[in-house]
Order: structure tokens, then C-alpha cells, then sequence
């Protein structure tokens, strides 16, 4: 389970569909965890963001802070103990925001290329945390949530209406990875030597498909290259 950033006009392009989708911070680009795959072909990625006090929590007169939880089961509160060794809300998971992304559109996060100190000490407590509940994580995304949103399946404490459409999303990254790789002149090239070759309309079509259904475009291509390079050897 890693950090990453994603591509902004990718973020830009799925926020015009579902505006439930999160931006990018201000000031930062916004970090996301990758935790799962529901579907094969997809990768989803998680937002972080930052806890606000009474909104998000309450503060004791003994300055413990403690997280306002139930009240939807889409946002899990990340916690840390402070210098003080005291329990503190430092930022949200937003699970019922993830998005699929394609493979081309985000990079890992390394920390220390986190210039501002302060800030990367908060995304190492971060991802301590999340990794270390990161197996409940990925059961509650996969068995409750995604089903939840995809199939109708209710669960308690799940506010549909805050998160994202995982349906229209999914259909939308598939677009998105068709439209930038069908275009590709070099991929034009192989489709016009895959016809030379003897390729049928259909079977084209059937690699098209794979494409826009977000299967690897990497092992596509290379499956492609092997069969065209046992045709001439033949």
C-alpha cells in the first residue's frame, strides 16, 4: 500500500463528469492510496485530507483529540500520537471518493523528496497508520463500499450521496486510456501491419475493445509484436 499523486488533468477530466471527485489541495498536489482492485483491470486510488477540528473532531480540555466516527462509514479518520503520546486525529481517508485510475496517470510519492519537513513528518504518520490498518481497509472498500455503490447493496452508515459513481467513473477511465493510446501514431502504425498481416476487422476490433476496457496496454502491445514476429519468421 504506497502514496501517490495523480495526474491534475486527469483529476480535472474525471471531476467534469462526478463533482464529487476531489481536486487537488491549494497549495499541494493531493496524496492518494492505492489499496485495491475490485475489477481486474482497475487501479483505485484513495484521497487524503485534512481533518478539521469540530467538524471533524472535538478537542477535551486535557487537549486529546478524538475523532466524530458512525456517522458515515466512507471516512476513516487517520490518527497518530503526538510528541505528548496522545491520540490525535491528523487527517481523513476518503474511501467513498477513490477513483479508478490508469497506470499511466499516477506516481508513487517518495518521501524524502518532501521538502517541507513538518509536512512529511504528518505523511509519515500517515501512511504508519494506513499501513497499519490497511488490511480493514481494503475488506471494508472491497466488500461493502464498492458493492454498496455498483450493485445497490446497502450497508449501514454509508452515505451514498457523498461518494463518487464508481460506474461512471470506471466507464470514463476506460476513455480516457482508449482515447490516449488509440491515438498513439505508433499504435496506428501496428493496427495498418496488423492488417497487412492478415488481421480480421474482428479481431482488431476484439484488441480495440481490450483497450478501452483498460487491460494493460504494455502486455497487449507485446502480445501483439510476438504474433507478428512468429508470422514473419514463419
Amino acid at each position: 500500500m504506497k502514496f501517490y499523486t495523480i495526474n491534475k488533468e486527469y483529476i480535472d477530466y474525471l471531476y467534469q463528469i462526478d463533482p464529487q471527485v476531489m481536486k487537488d489541495d491549494k497549495d499541494r498536489s493531493r496524496l492518494y492510496v492505492g489499496i485495491i482492485h475490485p475489477v481486474k483491470w482497475f487501479n483505485y486510488l484513495i484521497p487524503l485530507s485534512s481533518a478539521k477540528p469540530d467538524k471533524d473532531y472535538e478537542i477535551l480540555a486535557d487537549g486529546t483529540q478524538f475523532a466524530r466516527s458512525g456517522y458515515d462509514n466512507s471516512v476513516k479518520y487517520v490518527e497518530s500520537f503526538s510528541r505528548y503520546d496522545k491520540l490525535e486525529v491528523c487527517a481523513k481517508l476518503m474511501m467513498g471518493k477513490m477513483i479508478p485510475v490508469p497506470r499511466s496517470e499516477f506516481k508513487a510519492v517518495q518521501f524524502d523528496k518532501i521538502n517541507d519537513i513538518q509536512y512529511r513528518s504528518l505523511v509519515i504518520k500517515e501512511y504508519e497508520y494506513i499501513q497499519k490498518h490497511k488490511h480493514e481497509i481494503k475488506n471494508f472498500c472491497e466488500n461493502q463500499l464498492y458493492k454498496s455503490i455498483t450493485k445497490g447493496i446497502d450497508y449501514m452508515n454509508i452515505d451514498k450521496d457523498k461518494c463518487v459513481d464508481f460506474n461512471l467513473l470506471e466507464n470514463r477511465c476506460r476513455q480516457w486510456v482508449y482515447d490516449l493510446k488509440i491515438e498513439q501514431e505508433d499504435f496506428k502504425e501496428l493496427f495498418d501491419e496488423l492488417e497487412y498481416m492478415g488481421y480480421g476487422e474482428q479481431q482488431i476490433e476484439n484488441i480495440k475493445k481490450d483497450i478501452f476496457y483498460g487491460y494493460d496496454f504494455d502486455d497487449i502491445r507485446y502480445k501483439i509484436e510476438m504474433d507478428l514476429y512468429k508470422s514473419k519468421s514463419r
